[in-house]
C-alpha cells in the first residue's frame, strides 16, 4: 500500500480503515445519512450526506449541535481525474 500522491508532491492520502453505524433519517422531506469513519490514524469521524431523492454528492461539513451545519471547502486533488472529498 502506497502512503503518498505523486513523489514530486509527497503529499499523504486520506486513509479510511472502516465505516461503521449508519443511520439515516428523513426530517423536512430530505433523506440524511450519518456513518462513523475511522481514519488511518484511527481517529474516528462523523461523514454525512443530505439528499432530496437519496442521491448525492459528498462533501465536507462540520456541526457542534447537530442542528447547524457548516459546509467545507472542498479537498482539491492535483493532477488526477477524481475529485476527492
Amino acid at each position: 500500500m502506497w502512503l503518498v500522491d505523486a513523489p514530486a508532491l509527497l503529499l499523504e492520502r486520506l486513509g479510511v480503515n472502516a465505516v461503521r453505524h449508519g443511520g439515516v433519517i428523513y426530517p423536512d422531506g430530505k433523506l440524511c445519512l450519518v456513518v462513523r469513519v475511522e481514519g488511518g490514524d484511527r481517529k474516528p469521524f462523523f461523514a454525512g450526506a443530505a439528499s432530496d431523492t437519496g442521491l448525492s454528492a459528498a462533501g465536507n461539513v462540520r456541526t457542534k449541535d447537530l442542528n447547524t451545519w457548516e459546509r467545507l471547502p472542498n479537498l482539491v486533488t492535483l493532477r488526477s481525474p477524481q475529485q476527492r472529498n
